[in-house]
């Protein structure tokens, strides 16, 4: 550990979510006045958006829209809705 002498300490984390690989994706984002960030308005197929992309910021409303978006995903690519469920379910309690 170092001592660094100063005045003053600055940290931002930010509300602003990273939006850039729904960039990338193609989707369609607009500046929301009222919330003062920019949501996504239009995802392309197999683009699933989820938490703070959806302008979400309460940690539980934020995992229950991730499960949902895994469930999707798992759906886009083949899994029925049952299996898709058992997938997410199964990545959530796997170890890294």
């Amino acid at each position: 550990a170092a001592h660094i002498g100063c005045d003053l300490l600055v940290n931002s984390t930010g509300w602003a979510p990273a939006t850039g690989l729904l960039y990338q994706a193609k989707a369609k984002l607009a500046y929301d006045n009222a919330r003062g960030e920019f949501l996504p308005t239009q995802l392309p197929p197999s683009v699933f958006a989820a938490g703070r992309l959806n302008s979400s910021y309460s940690p539980r409303l934020e995992t229950l829209e991730g499960q949902l978006a895994g469930v999707a995903a798992a759906a886009a690519v083949g899994y029925s809705s049952g299996k898709a469920v058992e997938v997410v379910h199964s990545a959530r309690f796997a170890s890294p």
